[in-house]
């Protein structure tokens, strides 16, 4: 049986990471081993305004992990990154050591995926741990491949 104890989970605020918070607290419900990390990576405009939107940003990265933390049996941690998002949470995943990233794809096929690209389809090919992708439906997530 596989054990996870460092869940990294990408938040881009969208329905798509409620669904995957909410996917991930279902399947990892009553381990108390299981430490989940939450992550938003957030693209600076300049570096001048990253030191004065920081506090901001993690006071919205908390308030909105709060509505799935507060009855969990797990340890919860978040944290705001600089950069491109695939990159920063390929790195954050090796800083600390996580077993496993959990994140929803959000479906764009065809020239949407081809201009904006894959996030996912990125940290999926470039993770130093296994990654669970939850393919986001109008009535939940489910794991995809």
């Amino acid at each position: 049986m596989l054990r996870f104890n460092n869940v990294l989970i990408p938040v881009d605020y969208s329905d798509f990471s409620r669904k995957a918070i909410r996917a991930c607290s279902t399947l990892f419900a009553g381990d108390e081993r299981v430490a989940f990390h939450f992550v938003h990576v957030w693209r600076s405009p300049s570096d001048q305004s990253v030191g004065d939107a920081l506090p901001d940003l993690q006071a919205e990265l908390d308030e909105f992990v709060s509505e799935f933390t507060h009855a969990g049996d797990y340890t919860a941690h978040t944290r705001v990154l600089m950069g491109d998002p695939a990159t920063a949470i390929c790195d954050y995943a090796r800083e600390m050591g996580c077993d496993v990233v959990a994140m929803a794809t959000h479906g764009r096929t065809g020239l949407a995926h081809l201009l904006i690209g894959s996030t996912t389809e990125h940290v999926v090919r470039h993770a130093p741990c296994p990654v669970l992708t939850l393919r986001v439906s109008a009535e939940g997530a489910e794991p995809g491949a």
